[in-house]
């Protein structure tokens, strides 16, 4: 009953057609956002809001520990084996700049009602254990190889060069100490520096119930979500240290301004030698601006939609001067809180990297 319930709705919304209620614990500040989506399939997804301002990858690390086993089910493996019962197709996680999100799809709300306290649990109270740390984050091998998941998932994509240029243009648009700039994946010098203990500490500051939201969209109704974690909640209320108040991430330090425009050149190994990648960014609107972040979308498509397309044409096909640049040309607008947006051009001929940025201004100087 929502009469006497701790649950109160704190606001109702439209997104289309979808009915989209949210509703906030009285108890432990945890939040329940219930979207109403026709349809057989029922998602969870639990979102976290992490901030991190180094490179070692905290964020993404404890999401890997996350699967290793909780405190009521010690054990690797155990949502996977619960999710196949409970007619779910496993559970999954990302990790972004501002937020890390669990993921869980089941068909039918009775599967995603008896899951969501074991995913829950797994969250909130994770083992994170020194073993896990060691095959699931950062070990050297008997080889002498550095080895570890996360490890070798960021090895394998941290030198490639839009991955550089990307992480490169990061640091420049939001200088100084700042989430915004930081590798939340990891950087495999900083990843090699991690304690379990780090960790640790991380999943205490942030992986609290009052910095969570639960999102659900399916046929289910928020009365059934409610039952079905009042167990965790009790837990939640429990475990929670009164004496800590914490600040909600990305809202306690200002977001640093980008004073002046750099020209920066990062050489590093490659296989390609005739080639490289130039990507150029600019701070934008802040993204509650939504007139102006969709005009900006809308200039992009303009841009790079088609082969018929302003800047396609200049670069890929080579405009007037039938001598092509790169081999492919693409904008993207990233919608943090103080967005940025950029032009990135592939496999740039060396000898024509140091001159696009200036042709580029000369071409958007005839829009």
């Amino acid at each position: 009953n929502m009469a006497d319930s701790n649950w109160k709705k704190i606001s109702t919304f439209s997104v289309g057609h979808v009915p989209v209620e949210v509703y906030k614990s009285s108890k432990t500040g945890m939040q329940v956002c219930m979207a109403n989506v026709e349809g057989p399939l029922v998602n969870a997804h639990v979102v976290v809001s992490t901030e991190c301002e180094s490179d070692d990858g905290l964020p993404h690390t404890l999401e890997h520990l996350v699967f290793l086993g909780s405190e009521k089910f010690p054990y690797k493996g155990v949502l996977d084996k619960v999710a196949n019962r409970a007619f779910a197709t496993g559970t999954n996680a990302y990790t972004d700049v501002h937020h890390t999100a669990y993921t869980l799809t089941t068909a039918g709300c009775e599967g995603l009602l008896s899951l969501l306290p074991v995913f829950l649990d797994h969250i909130v109270f994770p083992t994170i254990t020194e073993t896990g740390f060691t095959t699931e984050v950062y070990h050297v091998d008997g080889t002498g190889t550095d080895a570890g998941v996360v490890f070798c998932e960021m090895q394998a994509i941290e030198n490639e060069a839009r991955s550089i240029a990307y992480t490169t243009l990061r640091k420049h648009l939001y200088p100084g100490t700042c989430g915004y700039a930081a590798e939340t994946g990891g950087i495999m010098k900083d990843i090699r520096t991690l304690t379990v203990e780090k960790i640790r500490a991380y999943h205490k500051e942030y992986y609290r119930p009052d910095n969570m939201c639960v999102c659900i969209t399916g046929k289910v109704s928020a009365e059934q979500i409610f039952a079905s974690i009042a167990e965790m909640e009790d837990k939640f209320a429990e475990r929670a240290d009164p004496a800590r108040s914490l600040a909600r991430p990305w809202f306690s330090n200002a977001v640093p301004a980008c004073e002046k425009g750099v020209d920066v050149k990062v050489e590093f190994p490659s296989d390609e030698e005739e080639t490289g990648t130039v990507m150029i960014g600019w701070r934008a609107v802040q993204w509650r601006n939504f007139d102006e972040v969709l005009a900006l979308s809308v200039v992009h498509l303009y841009l790079t939609e088609s082969e018929v397309s302003l800047l396609h044409r200049e670069f890929v096909e080579g405009g007037d001067s039938d001598e092509p640049v790169c081999s492919s040309v693409s904008c993207g607008l990233v919608d943090y809180r103080e967005t940025f947006h950029y032009c990135n051009l592939d496999a740039v001929e060396t000898a024509a990297i140091d001159s696009v940025a200036a042709r580029l201004t000369a071409t958007l100087e005839k829009l």
